[in-house]
Parts: C-alpha cells; sequence; structure tokens
C-alpha cells in the first residue's frame, strides 16, 4: 500500500511539473506574441524553403497571374517579403510569399472579414498562440505531402505478407514443436533488414509528417475556436485524415534517430521489439503514404486554411506598425492610375511622390541616383500588394487589375554563355508576348537595350515600347536617352529627376517633376571627380556640336 501510495505521489509530482512547464511555455509565447506585435521579424534565412510552396502549381484554382522570377527579382520582392512578414507559423510565411507572387482580379478587399475579426486581441493573441506550434523549421517541409511525389511502395512489398503469415505459423506451431522456434530466426531476420532498411525511409519524413499531425490539431483547434473561423470544407479535410491519426502513432519519429536506437529498443521495449520483428512500422508508412495520395487535396485544405488565417494576422500586424498604410481602390477604369504620397517601404525617410496617369503610358528621365529606378520600383511593388494583400504605402492609390512585367535589372548569364544583351532581348521578348494577351499589364523597363549601340538602342527601344504601350497596356520605362522623348511624347507622359551640383558635391531631392529633362551634368561629374581639364574640355566641346 505504501509502494501505491509513493507512486501515486511521484506521478502526481510529475503531472503537475509538466502543467507548470506548459504553462511557463505559455507565458513566454504570450509575452513574445506581444512584444513583435507591429514590429518586422528578423530577414528569413530560409528563403528557399519559404518559396517552394509558391512553386506549387495547382491542378484547381490557378492564378490569375504569377509574378515571373525576372520581376521577383527586379522588384527585390524578397526583401519586401521580410519587411512585411509578420506571420507566427512557417505555413502563414509560405502561405503569404505566394499570395505576394499571386495579383489577384478582386476589386474588394478578401481579408477585410479576417481583418476585422482579428480587431479582437484576445482572440488574435490566442489564435497566435496556436499558430505558435507550427513555428518549428520542420513544418516548411510539410508542403511537400501535397506538391511532391510520394514514395512509392518497393516492388516485393506483397512478399513482406508471406514473410508475416510465415513468422506468424511458425510461433503458433512452436507451441506444438519447439523446433519450430530455430526455423523462426529466418523470417524474423528478414524482418529485421526489412525494418532497418525503412529507417531510411521514415528519416526521409521525419519533419514532414510529424508537422502533419501538429496541423491537425492546430486546425481542428482553430476552426472550433470561434464561428468565423469556422469552415465546413476543414472539419471534412479532419474527417477525411483521421486514418493517418492511427497509422502514424505507430511509426517512431525520432531527432537523430538512427540503427543503435533501435538495437536498444530491442533490449529494453517490448513493443518496440513487436513493431521490429511483425514489421508494423514498415506496413504502416507505406499504408499511410498510400493513403496520402489520395488525401492531398485535405491536406492542402488544412495548409491553405490556417495559412490564410496567419495571413490576415501578419498584415493586421503590419497596420499597427508606423508604417504609412492606405486601402487602395481597385477599379475597371482602364489605363488610368493616381498615385498621392507613395513610398518604398525599405527606404528609411523615403521621399514620397505623387502622380496621375491619364489614358497614356509614362516615361521618366534623369541622371543616375536621381531617383528613377527607385520610383519604377515603389509604383510597381504597391501596385502588387494592391492586388494581393490589398494595402499600399501611400496616402492613397487607385489602379485597375494589371499583369505586373517587368525589365529593370538584367544580369550576363556566364553558364548559359548569354551575353547581356542577349539576355535583355529574351527579357523583352517575354514581355511582348503578354503584351498581346486580352488582360492588361503593367510593363516596367530600365533603360532599355542598354547593351548595344546608340542608334540601334533608340530605333529598337521606340519599337519595343510602342508595341508594349498597345490597347488597355500601362508602360512605364526610364531613360537617359532623350531622343526616346520627341519619338514617344504623343503616347506617352513625360516626367523627370534632377540633381543639383552645390559646393561640387551631387545633391538630389528625388521629387518627381512634371515634363522632359532640361539639365544636364553628366560632364560636370566629371569634373568634380577630377578628371584632367583636357577630358573635361574636349567633352564639353563635342556636347555641344551633337
Amino acid at each position: 500500500m505504501i509502494y501505491l501510495l509513493g507512486a501515486i505521489i511521484i506521478l502526481a509530482i510529475a503531472v503537475t511539473g509538466m502543467m507548470i512547464s506548459r504553462r511557463r511555455t505559455a507565458r513566454k509565447t504570450l509575452q513574445s506574441i506581444r512584444e513583435s506585435w507591429g514590429q518586422p521579424k528578423d530577414a528569413p534565412s530560409d528563403y528557399y524553403l519559404i518559396e517552394r510552396y509558391s512553386n506549387y502549381k495547382q491542378t484547381k484554382n490557378k492564378p490569375y497571374h504569377k509574378l515571373s522570377e525576372q520581376t521577383i527579382n527586379d522588384l527585390d520582392l524578397g526583401g519586401i517579403f521580410a519587411f512585411i512578414d509578420r506571420t507566427t507559423s512557417r505555413i502563414g510565411q509560405q502561405y503569404l510569399f505566394k499570395v505576394l507572387t499571386e495579383p489577384s482580379t478582386s476589386l474588394t478587399n478578401p481579408w477585410k472579414k479576417l481583418i476585422e475579426l482579428f480587431s479582437n486581441t484576445a482572440l488574435r493573441e490566442k489564435t497566435q498562440v496556436l499558430l505558435h506550434k507550427l513555428s518549428d523549421r520542420d513544418a516548411y517541409h510539410l508542403q511537400s505531402l501535397f506538391s511532391e511525389e510520394q514514395m512509392a511502395k518497393p516492388k516485393w512489398y506483397n512478399l513482406l505478407f508471406l514473410n508475416l503469415t510465415a513468422i506468424i505459423c511458425l510461433i503458433v506451431l512452436s507451441f506444438k514443436y519447439p523446433v519450430c522456434l530455430l526455423f523462426l530466426l529466418i523470417p524474423i531476420t528478414i524482418s529485421l533488414i526489412v525494418h532497418f532498411w525503412n529507417k531510411n525511409n521514415t528519416l526521409v519524413y521525419m519533419q514532414s509528417l510529424p508537422q502533419l499531425n501538429q496541423l491537425m490539431v492546430v486546425a481542428k483547434e482553430l476552426n472550433q475556436s470561434n464561428p468565423e473561423l469556422h469552415q465546413e470544407e476543414v472539419t471534412d479535410a479532419l474527417g477525411k485524415l483521421k486514418g493517418f491519426k492511427r497509422k502514424y502513432s505507430l511509426i517512431s519519429f525520432r531527432p537523430g534517430g538512427n540503427v543503435q536506437d533501435e538495437l536498444s529498443a530491442l533490449v529494453f521495449g517490448l513493443f518496440e521489439m513487436f513493431k521490429n520483428f511483425f514489421m508494423v512500422e514498415v506496413f504502416a508508412l507505406f499504408e499511410l503514404l498510400e493513403e496520402l495520395k489520395e488525401k492531398e487535396q485535405a491536406i492542402l485544405t488544412l495548409f491553405e486554411y490556417v495559412g490564410e488565417v496567419d495571413t490576415a494576422i501578419s498584415i493586421c500586424s503590419l497596420q499597427a506598425s508606423d508604417a504609412n498604410i492606405c486601402y487602395p481602390t481597385l477599379s475597371t477604369k482602364e489605363k488610368q492610375l493616381t498615385a498621392t504620397n507613395i513610398y518604398h517601404p525599405l527606404i528609411p525617410d523615403c521621399v514620397q511622390n505623387s502622380i496621375t496617369i491619364h489614358c497614356k503610358s509614362v516615361l521618366i528621365t534623369g541622371s543616375n541616383m536621381s531617383g528613377k529606378s527607385t520610383f519604377l520600383r515603389t509604383l510597381t511593388i504597391n501596385s502588387i500588394l494592391a492586388q494581393t494583400l490589398h494595402l499600399c504605402f501611400a496616402d492613397s492609390f487607385e489602379a485597375p487589375i494589371l499583369k505586373v512585367a517587368s525589365s529593370i535589372r538584367i544580369d550576363d548569364n556566364l553558364f548559359q554563355g548569354k551575353s547581356y544583351y542577349l539576355q535583355e532581348v529574351n527579357v523583352i521578348g517575354d514581355l511582348l508576348k503578354q503584351s498581346s494577351a486580352s488582360e492588361a499589364s503593367f510593363f516596367v523597363l530600365d533603360e532599355v537595350f542598354r547593351g548595344t549601340n546608340t542608334l540601334e538602342r533608340i530605333a529598337a527601344a521606340k519599337a519595343v515600347l510602342s508595341h508594349l504601350n498597345q490597347g488597355n497596356n500601362l508602360v512605364m520605362v526610364a531613360t537617359h536617352d532623350l531622343e526616346l522623348v520627341e519619338l514617344l511624347q504623343d503616347s506617352f507622359d513625360l516626367y523627370h529627376f534632377t540633381e543639383d551640383i552645390t559646393n561640387d558635391e551631387l545633391v538630389f531631392d528625388h521629387q518627381l517633376k512634371e515634363g522632359p529633362l532640361t539639365t544636364r551634368n553628366a560632364i560636370k561629374l566629371l569634373k568634380i571627380s577630377g578628371y584632367p581639364e583636357s577630358v573635361i574640355d574636349e567633352a564639353m566641346s563635342l556636347s555641344k556640336e551633337s
């Protein structure tokens, strides 16, 4: 009796300790959530894992538009993502990045309902604590369960049932014929070999399957936490995955697990020994994977449900920051765009600019560092944010639905043996193909064909820009070539950036101004930089003649 009482006391102390530990962890999690609210996270170091889900090509619900790798690189979208990402879970991160790269056609804000719901601080924090359960780095690999081909059963898989039958028969016969125990060593050895071979297969799924189990827990609690968060599709998906729970419980997923761990289990764990002899994990894993192939849509439903909730909270956190943010107006007005005090979110104390586009495209001139490229990126980034997160970094923003494509940053491809100019030809060629589509596009270009000679560059640039400008397409181009001003002034509104030279220093105001550029400072900059007088004089003389 004393021993039983002692055992009960020890058990009670252990359970109490676990409860205290869990409450302490929950308090720390909640404190961390509160401290990070409205603040940007550290730049993500696992960008290649975050973007995996965005590369998943769905057979259903194909996106209206997906940003090209060229545009993503042109806009430094990874940096923009790092700034706006306030998600709690890894799934939320992946979902947010996919949303950011797939502008939609929705004229109304699809996030409005969830944003209003999470204005309730208590509900939002409770939800974030739940989402934190999916903050482990392993959760990045969960998407592989519906986006990648799963491991197939080996050709000899069905022979394992013969081996299992032999084990059972020999065990039963051994009660009457003990000599059968000797023959039992053969199928048992086969079972052990197969079991340890299967451990490598288990390790492949050591990151994804435990996270799927966690996803089901989180999705179920979220779905039951508030009537506004309840979705019948989520309930159905959880029901379809009930079989996963049963099979999953039969498989050991041990971080750093190896053969030596299993040999210890053979000695000290009767259950593990039973699983080894009867190949329970082998059968459970392959049957589980077979089931998941048929339930990929159910996994995707849970993934997107959690991702959408986390993304909505991330938008709330961004709105709670010090950034000047507005809700855009997306309209059906063709070839019209208005932005008031728009700015680039990654530039500290960024100069704000305004622009109104009406039935024409835009050509911007100016010197290097004056602000042309930054303004191109600013307007393009905000156009994308308007069609994805339905927010902009501006006082106001109004635009139609546009497919965004760009040619801003071109690099030589040494591995493919492509020159700068050939790379540029390929990128702009893709824009020309897109320009003939029925949907309107927003084409953004910086220094068209800078990789070739002046005469052909201007001729080719004029032809390309006129072609891109057809229909309801909107084109915004920055250039040093003032010759393009005269060639395109009838179909393009003209803007420019300027700079002053004060006390032998260049001073930029980064303000967008209407009209063409009327000043030149390139040769003056050479003089400031200490070039020989003979070079300056000859350059000035030649420039006056041209």
